[in-house]
């Protein structure tokens, strides 16, 4: 997938305002969340490999995979552990 630096750097901008409000709230978790995601960006910014778009080159979207949930099944090992203590030999 391509991104273009353009649209890494808006995103990293609508990111700082809310970095900036959570700052004046005070509100650590969102402080935090919110570095790491400007982290992200700035990697993303600062790597070599051809992830970011050359300035005129466009998005390239990727086509989603539509994925099943497997169904749960019990094997016997874990019918047989079942209830049983972990520290128990």
């Amino acid at each position: 997938m391509e991104i273009s630096a353009k649209t890494i750097c808006e995103q990293l901008e609508g990111q700082i305002e809310t970095l900036k409000v959570a700052i004046s709230q005070e509100d650590r978790q969102s402080i935090a969340e919110r570095v790491a995601v400007i982290e992200a960006y700035c990697q993303l910014l600062k790597s070599p490999s051809n992830k970011v778009a050359k300035p005129g080159q466009t998005f390239t979207p990727v086509s989603q995979k539509e994925y099943s949930v497997p169904e749960e099944t019990v094997s016997s090992v874990e019918q047989d552990v079942k209830g049983r203590n972990l520290l128990d030999f």
